[in-house]
């Protein structure tokens, strides 16, 4: 599943919630927003949310990383029935 950040994510919570608590495999890409945008009405702390509703954040960390951290993301989700938030 991919989201808009912020409203797109935030929209999506109730989905997100029921696929970590019947342990249902998925990932979920929202994008994220600048660090330095600290007045953006996007900008929300996307790991606490995940976390809040038992999904397991992840954050693709730089270009150099990304196929690494996009594929720890989705074994997570495989290997551990678990729903994972990428960002």
């Amino acid at each position: 599943v991919t989201v808009h950040q912020g409203p797109g994510l935030t929209n999506a919570v109730t989905g997100i919630a029921e696929a970590a608590k019947s342990g249902t495999p998925l990932l979920v890409v929202a994008g994220e927003t600048a660090a330095a945008a600290v007045r953006s009405n996007f900008r929300i702390d996307q790991a606490a949310i995940a976390a809040a509703v038992g999904a397991v954040p992840e954050r693709v960390h730089s270009p150099q990383t990304a196929l690494d951290d996009v594929a720890r993301a989705c074994r997570t989700a495989v290997a551990e029935r678990r729903t994972v938030l990428l960002g």
